[in-house]
């Protein structure tokens, strides 16, 4: 089971559940149909408005790390995107236990500390020319034709993208990342998704 799969199985819990509970920490998972950055405006409780921002990715994020328990409990919005299922909270100690796993570790890590880009190579042409194919073909994601050829991420940066949006991609999509994608560690985790 992939690493995101992983995470939409972990135990959840509902609004009732967080206010009956005394855990501190509100962890959630982005479930944003079509994939985007959630971004509330939830008022602190001290008369200001705070933008309280869920990303795009496939780890729980703490929102308390912007915003008090508090705040967000008495939230209109989230609580509509909590029922709506947009955002799905995860248990305090399901959510702490999946971060210790070294791919979510990898990936709060880029949610939440900058650092240097990696440099990578020029993008081989012919796999341009075959993404161009492809796409008038009508048979791959325009978005895995975009990301197999851009030449300013990293492998790293690319597998996080594509696993960010693996729920959306077709086996056609993984084998063709499988066979085109420049970097060794994509191709390895495509194959293995596209099984």
């Amino acid at each position: 089971m992939s690493s995101k799969k992983q995470a939409l199985a972990l135990k959840q819990i509902t609004i009732h559940e967080l206010e009956a509970s005394s855990q501190s920490t509100v962890f959630v998972i982005n479930n944003a149909k079509p994939k985007g950055n959630i971004n509330l405006t939830v008022a602190d409780g001290m008369g200001r408005q705070r933008n309280v921002r869920v990303p795009i990715s496939w780890i729980p994020v703490d929102l308390t790390m912007q915003i008090t328990r508090k705040s967000l409990l008495e939230d209109p919005q989230f609580r509509t995107l909590v029922a709506k299922r947009v955002i799905l909270i995860v248990d305090n100690d399901a959510a702490r236990e999946f971060l210790k796993n070294p791919d979510a570790a990898e990936e709060y890590a880029r949610l939440y500390a900058v650092g240097p880009i990696a440099e990578v190579g020029a993008a081989d042409e012919s796999a341009e020319i075959e993404n161009a194919k492809a796409l008038v073909d009508g048979n791959i994601d325009p978005f895995v034709m975009n990301i197999l050829v851009q030449r300013d991420m990293s492998e790293d940066d690319v597998l996080r993208e594509l696993r960010n949006r693996e729920d959306e991609l077709t086996k056609k999509d993984f084998q063709y990342i499988a066979q085109n994608s420049l970097h060794d560690k994509v191709k390895t985790w495509a194959a293995e998704q596209a099984l």
